[in-house]
């Protein structure tokens, strides 16, 4: 499908392209005063996170209700269309003016933020805008997968959530896919998640995507990680899809995958493309509480390495994952890591990996309630100050970190 022919991007854009030529400079338009919505009354959820004592003073403003968006601006529950669908037109033109980077343009940074306001609404994954945003973002990733080469620069593509797909050294496979909001799971009675159908890529897109990637990694049993729709379309085009322990046990899914063994000295070959190529899969064992969360790191034939943390967040005394995470970066060379934005202590993860590029994911997944649906503007402030190039993402978006790009640290 053409993504033009969404109907809030041929009515906006062209309006919103009339604002910027009409004005004198881009910062002309970005520097206008904001409504001063935080005057408006906002539904607190009924669950508060125990405040600290550097946002006690923070937590007596009315409008912060939750000591983990004490340094984020507050959001409202509800919105006018017309705002939400001039806000996608405009967010969509600063993205594609302005790719990810290290080096990131500020008018960038200001559209993840956007995205954070939208996202952040009661019924956001129910809206047909970010329905449709999430559609064409995907279809603009997808005809890049489909004229992208392979070689030796590691092509990145963020599909939803925590999904990644990597393409370099002739292969190309993708961590956590998923088509989008996922439905309640049986695992999480308390998840507040709408309909798989609410917010998904199309049918005709999952296929398209299966088609360009060649093995799937899923850390662990979260529908917003795994997602069995996804397994089988991989399985069916006789792709390997690599899980943790028991994931869908008992079901005929279960009997086609391929569980990793999961040990903290010992990797494992994976033959993909029909054995043309091999990969070595380290799965770390890693947990998310007392889930099994594989913590994948992926070598190529020509020593590209990527890990994939999944969930990965324990405390250090409830096992001993500190162990084996603390010492990584002196085991292994890592070019790059994906972890989760919340990770408890991100910067401590990041110098544990020791990587030459950090990607964080699991920003704004829409199936988690409002008080745990992680934004950017909590992402910049976390890895605030780190000397580790990082790169934001939202849907749809590429990145490509090429063999010898200047920022990359000499180990």
């Amino acid at each position: 499908m053409n993504p033009t022919s969404f109907p809030w991007r041929r009515a906006c854009r062209a309006a919103t392209l009339a604002l910027l030529a009409g004005s004198s400079s881009l910062w002309a338009q970005s520097n206008v005063p904001a409504a001063s919505a935080a005057a408006a009354p906002v539904n607190a959820p009924a669950t508060v996170v125990a405040p600290t004592p550097e946002t006690v003073p923070l937590l007596a403003k009315p409008y912060i209700f939750s000591a983990r968006r004490a340094y984020v601006a507050p959001q409202l529950p509800d919105a006018p269309a017309e705002w939400v669908t001039k806000s996608m037109a405009w967010v969509d033109i600063i993205l594609d003016a302005f790719p990810p980077a290290v080096d990131e343009n500020p008018a960038r940074r200001a559209a993840l933020m956007r995205l954070d306001d939208v996202f952040h609404l009661a019924d956001a994954s129910h809206r047909p805008q970010v329905r449709e945003f999430l559609q064409s973002r995907v279809e603009k990733a997808l005809r890049e997968m489909e004229a992208a080469p392979s070689d030796e620069h590691a092509r990145i593509w963020k599909l939803y959530n925590d999904g990644f797909v990597v393409r370099v050294d002739g292969c190309t496979y993708g961590f956590d896919l998923i088509p989008g909001v996922p439905g309640r799971p049986r695992n999480m009675p308390n998840y507040v998640g709408a309909p798989a159908q609410d917010c998904t890529m199309t049918e005709a897109q999952l296929h398209r995507l299966v088609a360009q990637v060649d093995v799937l990694f899923i850390s662990h049993l979260h529908a917003d990680h795994a997602n069995q729709r996804m397994a089988a379309a991989f399985l069916d085009a006789r792709k390997p899809v690599v899980a943790p322990p028991e994931l869908w046990s008992g079901t005929e899914l279960a009997s086609r995958l391929l569980y990793a063994p999961r040990s903290v000295t010992d990797d494992f070959p994976l033959p993909i493309q029909g054995g043309k190529i091999k990969l070595r899969v380290h799965a770390f064992p890693g947990h998310q509480g007392p889930v099994l969360n594989n913590v994948y790191l992926v070598t190529t034939p020509d020593g590209f390495t990527a890990m994939h943390t999944g969930d990965q967040s324990i405390g250090e005394s409830q096992g001993k994952d500190f162990e084996w995470l603390d010492t990584m970066g002196d085991r292994y060379k890592v070019h790059l890591l994906f972890t989760d934005c919340w990770y408890p202590d991100v910067k401590r993860l990041i110098r544990s990996v020791n990587p030459e590029l950090v990607i964080t994911g699991h920003e704004n997944e829409l199936g988690h309630p409002i008080d745990h649906r992680e934004d950017y503007a909590q992402t910049y402030e976390r890895l605030w100050g780190s000397r580790y190039p990082f790169v934001l993402m939202t849907w749809g978006e590429f990145f490509m970190l090429q063999k010898n790009e200047p920022f990359l640290f000499n180990k």
